[in-house]
């Protein structure tokens, strides 16, 4: 597994892009993604540290957020489609980033997708990103 991150400038910002990579057969093949760009909605900040985790050296990934407001959010990680952690419901201050590990011991291999879900008010905004257990 591999990721390329581009940067970019336009009129002053600075755009970056993260896109994870499999080397298959001599060639590359996209992966889901393990990085959410920054926006300016609930959830202005998602991302996974790394498209991988576990390995030799058994490695943990840690899962990195930000709201935008005040809000209630839920972290849930699925294997299969089977919930295997959940992280809340808590509250969460605005413009803080939030860290939060996954272990990878005990952990099959696989692909894990990670679920972020923020509540504020009568908003609600739903994230997935996916990582992948050696």
């Amino acid at each position: 597994m591999f990721f390329v991150r581009l940067s970019a400038r336009q009129g002053g910002r600075r755009d970056v892009r993260r896109i994870a990579l499999r080397r298959l057969h001599g060639r590359f093949r996209s992966r889901p993604s393990f990085d959410r760009r920054e926006s300016c909605g609930l959830v202005s900040s998602y991302k996974l540290e790394s498209p991988v985790f576990g390995g030799r050296f058994n490695r943990a990934v840690d899962i990195a957020f930000r709201v935008s407001r005040p809000a209630t959010v839920t972290v849930d990680v699925l294997r299969a489609g089977r919930l295997v952690q959940r992280t809340g419901p808590g509250s969460r201050t605005a413009n803080r980033t939030f860290r939060i590990r996954l272990a990878s011991e005990r952990r099959a291999r696989g692909d894990y997708r990670i679920r972020l879900t923020a509540v504020a008010g009568s908003q609600r905004s739903t994230a997935t990103l996916v990582t992948r257990r050696l």
